[in-house]
């Protein structure tokens, strides 16, 4: 198994980490909704003028994730 902070398979996902409730959050807004939701979400979430980095991350996260 790779290392790494999310893993998803089908309706099931984990997480761990300082971040995992963002990953967490994240996965499931694109689940139900899309990735423009997801950024609406997290965007109340970032700190501020750190949009970028913390945005490229969740979304490589997310993508990385699936099994």
């Amino acid at each position: 198994m790779k290392k790494q902070p999310e893993r998803c398979q089908g309706n099931i996902a984990t997480a761990g980490g300082c971040l995992s409730a963002m990953y967490l959050t994240g996965w499931v807004a694109q689940r139900l909704f899309d990735d423009e939701k997801r950024r609406n979400i997290h965007r109340q979430l970032i700190p501020a003028g750190q949009e970028l980095h913390f945005e490229t991350l969740i979304a490589q996260t997310l993508a990385d994730a699936y099994v």
